[in-house]
Parts: C-alpha cells; sequence; structure tokens
C-alpha cells in the first residue's frame, strides 16, 4: 500500500478524484441545503427545438445552444484523435490503443452490416462512426454542471401570458358575455391571486441567455416579490 502511494501518478489521480468528489457534492444539491451549491442551477425547462443563446441575430443567424454543444464536441472529439494519433507507432499507446479499439469495434460493426464480408462496409464506416461519436460526445457535454442553463429564457411577461391565455379560456365560458378585452385583464388578475406562491429564480439578465452557476433551485422567489402588485387588492 505504501509503494502505491508513494507512485506520483497515482497519487495525483487520487487527489483529483478526490477534490472533484468533493466538488461537485459541495456545489450540487446536497451543499445548497447548506448553503453552498454554486454550482447549482435551475431546472431546465425541456424544450424539444433548440433555443437561442442571443436575443440578437448574428449575421442573420441564430446562434442555438444544439450548436454550441454540436461544436464543442467537434472540437473535443478532433483533440481526442490528435493527440492519440500524433505519435503513433507499432507499438500503441494508451490513446492510441484506445482509437484502434472504438475504429475497429465500428469496422466490425460496419463489414456485419454490408453483408459480412472483409472491408466492405469502408465505404460508409467514416460517416457512422463520426456521427455515433459526434452524439456520444454532444449528449455527455450535455451532463456538465452549467450546460442546461444555457439557451432560451422566459421572463415573466411571457410566463403569464402563456398561462392566461387557458385562464381566459376558462373564463370565457363563465362569462360568455363579456368583451375580450376585459376578459383578459380579468384572467390576469384571476392567475396572479392563484399562482402567487409560484417561485422563479431570478437573475441579472446579460446578453446572453446563461443563467450563472449558483442561481438554482435554492434561490428562487415568490411571484409577488418579482411582479409588483398587491395580493389583497387583486383579490378584491
Amino acid at each position: 500500500m505504501g509503494k502505491l502511494f508513494a507512485n506520483p501518478k497515482i497519487l495525483i489521480i487520487l487527489l483529483i478524484f478526490v477534490a472533484s468528489l468533493l466538488l461537485s457534492v459541495l456545489g450540487g444539491a446536497l451543499g445548497a441545503s447548506f448553503g453552498l451549491g454554486f454550482l447549482g442551477g435551475p431546472v431546465p425547462f425541456i424544450s424539444v427545438p433548440a433555443e437561442r443563446v442571443f436575443s440578437e441575430n448574428i449575421f442573420g443567424y441564430h446562434l442555438l445552444n444544439s450548436t454550441i454543444m454540436f461544436w464543442f464536441s467537434g472540437i473535443l472529439l478532433t483533440l481526442f484523435a490528435w493527440i492519440s494519433t500524433r505519435k503513433m507507432g507499432d507499438v500503441p499507446g494508451r490513446m492510441q490503443n484506445l482509437l484502434e479499439v472504438i475504429i475497429e469495434f465500428f469496422s466490425n460493426l460496419a463489414d456485419s452490416v454490408a453483408g459480412g464480408g472483409k472491408k466492405s462496409g469502408r465505404i460508409f464506416l467514416p460517416v457512422v462512426t463520426i456521427i455515433f461519436l459526434i452524439v456520444l460526445f454532444t449528449n455527455w457535454v450535455g451532463i456538465l454542471p452549467g450546460v442546461g442553463s444555457i439557451g432560451r429564457i422566459e421572463t415573466i411577461d411571457e410566463w403569464i401570458h402563456h398561462h392566461v391565455e387557458k385562464e381566459q379560456s376558462d373564463l370565457s365560458k363563465k362569462y360568455p358575455n363579456t368583451e375580450e378585452e376585459n376578459l383578459h385583464d380579468l384572467a390576469v388578475l384571476h392567475f396572479l391571486l392563484e399562482e402567487h406562491s409560484e417561485t422563479f429564480v431570478v437573475f441579472e439578465k446579460k446578453y446572453v441567455n446563461y443563467v450563472p452557476l449558483g442561481s438554482g433551485e435554492s434561490n428562487r422567489v415568490p411571484l409577488e416579490g418579482v411582479v409588483d402588485y398587491d395580493k389583497k387588492s387583486v383579490g378584491d
């Protein structure tokens, strides 16, 4: 055991592992219960379409959060391939050996799909391998702290507007003779009264749609603390 800890490489790996464990625990949900949680973020809204990162267009292009993850994954994959092949030899190193295992796996898979003949799947091997690895790396990047908070951020006005539509539809059935404008105002009042305890993550919005680390679920404030209205007067 003493010889094991005397090895500098093993000692560094153990220290990095312990530091990462402490950082993830203290900065996560468990640490938030003790007033820490500096890596925490709000639970993101699940959206099938990709979300914008910038409010404004960049040369007429909407930069999406999925685009950032795609390019970041591509850079990581390119870096991995370069490191693995920069010192190629007959006796492969660790990284080259790992890359060869991956390529051999996909090569055998492509050959079996293409009929089972040797090298019969080489024609589409690069495309299949790249697509699989890009998707794999992109999904791995997606679980990193902070990644889920990049994208579309709904304002309080938008949140109220989206929910008021259902409230207005219900009120129109209850009060069919009410004018549309008055019905909308009534729906807003009803909604504010019913959802006054709904909580939100509040932060200072910058040009980039990104929720800072630490602005997590524990930092939520109620709707009545965000929107300036008197709950009692609304009820009256």
